[in-house]
């Protein structure tokens, strides 16, 4: 599933785009990213994809941040042993490190991870320093530094921002959830309704939506129970826990507002594939006053709290099956009327008649 990700959700691909963009123009970038970035390899893999396609000839590099001084470092680390003894303190390790067109670090994009508030400004010093000094038409190196806090930063000449958080919407994880749950063995006919159930359970933690889509048949039984069980004992892709406090009030709301989008509709058909099969014997009753007193005169105006009533007294003539299903579907309208969400077995039920109505 992370190759849905980052290949095929729009959002994503002009996120890696972007930062290709920068990094081609020999700029550096801010990337602040949360802990739940999903498949995080995956998506160095495909900037690295993203970097060759546009004809760079480059490699990118891992570091973790250095908690020493960033040129000395750097000076430690990518010149050897020849090459360090020719600098001089009388010039700073960014000014050496830039003119140097013989140092390995000028031809690499270098990723740092960790980078910390403190250590953030250190690395705008240096390098604001290390472009500054680097002489026309010579190679220069690009960094990539990654932060687990957005920072707020402005867009500089050579150190541009982006964040994943911000790139991302809500419709993202939608589009991942119908992708990736075309891959698993759900059926056709659930597969609509655990796409919104899930993407607004999960919202934009995109792992713990593959998570429960691999999971489905249990999810779809409990939606809510299996999200805590995943989320309290599940792994991501780096192999944390997903963890996070589950707000049991949010989540029955949320659960409510994905089977409102997804149920209410189907009920809606049902009531006017009734009055269509009922339509003259409806037509007959009418009119009636609904609840503020206004006339009901014709049959697709009519709710299902109505016809339960008509069929309830023997106005309106149903067989059996007909009279508890008109029954099942007026319950399940007002329950979700009422905010309150349904049952697996309640879901099941309704989903199945859009199979059964054709």
């Amino acid at each position: 599933m992370n190759d849905i990700w980052w290949t095929q959700i729009a959002s994503a691909r002009r996120f890696l785009e972007q930062i290709t963009e920068e990094l081609l123009l020999c700029k550096s970038v801010l990337l602040s990213v949360p802990e739940w970035l999903p498949w995080s390899d995956a998506m160095c893999t495909e900037l690295e994809k993203s970097l060759i396609v546009r004809g760079s000839g480059r490699s990118l590099e891992f570091i973790d941040c250095p908690e020493d001084d960033i040129g000395r470092f750097l000076l430690e680390n990518y010149c050897k042993k020849e090459k360090r003894v020719q600098y001089r303190p009388v010039e700073s390790y960014a000014h050496f490190l830039a003119r140097s067109s013989d140092i390995k670090m000028n031809y690499l994009y270098i990723w740092v991870r960790g980078v910390t508030q403190n250590h953030l400004r250190r690395w705008k010093e240096f390098i604001a320093a290390y472009y500054s000094a680097v002489p026309h038409g010579m190679p220069c190196a690009s960094f990539i530094l990654e932060t687990s806090a957005a920072m707020g930063i402005a867009d500089t000449r050579c150190l541009v921002p982006f964040s994943f958080e911000q790139s991302i919407t809500p419709y993202d994880s939608f589009t991942f959830c119908a992708l990736a749950g075309a891959e698993t063995s759900m059926p056709e006919a659930l597969r609509p309704y655990l796409t919104e159930v899930v993407s607004t359970l999960c919202q934009k933690d995109i792992e713990l939506c593959a998570a429960c889509l691999t999971d489905w048949k249990d999810f779809f039984q409990d939606p809510i129970g299996r999200y805590r069980v995943l989320r309290n004992s599940g792994l991501r892709s780096n192999g944390k826990p997903f963890g996070g406090e589950a707000d049991e009030v949010h989540l029955a709301h949320s659960l409510w507002e994905a089977q409102l989008k997804q149920l209410f509709p189907i009920i809606e058909r049902y009531r006017s594939d009734f009055i269509r099969l009922h339509f003259h014997e409806i037509e007959a009753l009418l009119p009636i006053p609904n609840r503020l007193g206004e006339d009901l005169s014709t049959p697709q105006d009519v709710e299902l709290g109505i016809l339960y009533y008509w069929a309830l007294h023997d106005q309106l003539k149903t067989s059996n099956d007909e009279y508890h299903t008109l029954d099942f579907f007026r319950k399940m309208r007002n329950y979700l009327a009422h905010l309150n969400p349904l049952k697996s077995e309640d879901v099941y039920q309704i989903l199945s008649y859009i199979k059964t109505a054709g």
